[in-house]
């Protein structure tokens, strides 16, 4: 309950581009690296969103999986992917999205608000958002990777994958929070 009142204040002060009478129908666009612009909550669908780190090998590894959910999913989730932090430049960006094929847009968040709002503590953790903003799931895309360094052959629980489908057909998400692995977010 904290998180979803915190995400809406966060997303109240972080730019709304129109407003009506329902708190409901609110559209908060965010600075993407292409130097656009994206709705995160567009009340028409919900969304999935996973923080990255250009430089973390989980992130180059994870890249395909998330292409993939949002080839099957797009048409019903938006995907976006989140980079938290100004570490990087607008070419290491590039590099990255060019040599993993990242297919999703990429929402900047330089002052972290966003992952704090969320608690992100990891690169890659992701987030099933309803349309309305409610944390569906939280943590890992499955349980390839084990621990920093350690990975199984295949995985075997698609986490982020069940959550989707579960959601999008009106279940009960059985896992709702996994402890993601991967490279620190630096507050």
């Amino acid at each position: 309950m904290i998180r979803i009142v915190a995400l809406f204040t966060f997303l109240l002060l972080c730019g709304c581009s129109g407003q009506s009478e329902s708190s409901s129908d609110l559209t908060f666009d965010f600075l993407t690296a292409d130097g656009g612009s994206v709705a995160l909550l567009d009340n028409e669908k919900s969304s999935v969103v996973m923080f990255l780190s250009p430089d973390c090998p989980l992130c180059h590894s994870y890249s395909l999986s998330f292409n993939q959910l949002r080839e099957k999913f797009g048409d019903t989730i938006n995907f976006y992917g989140i980079l938290a932090g100004d570490l990087y430049d607008q070419e290491e960006i590039d590099h990255f999205v060019d040599s993993f094929d990242f297919a999703a847009p990429i929402i900047l968040d330089p002052d972290l608000e966003l992952a704090s709002t969320l608690e992100a503590e990891v690169t890659p953790q992701v987030f099933l958002l309803n349309k309305d903003g409610w944390v569906m799931y939280d943590g890992k895309v499955d349980n390839w990777a084990i621990s920093l360094g350690r990975k199984k052959l295949k995985a075997d629980s698609l986490y982020l994958q069940w959550a989707i489908e579960q959601h999008l057909s009106g279940e009960d998400i059985q896992i709702s929070k996994t402890k993601p692995v991967g490279c620190v977010i630096e507050y």
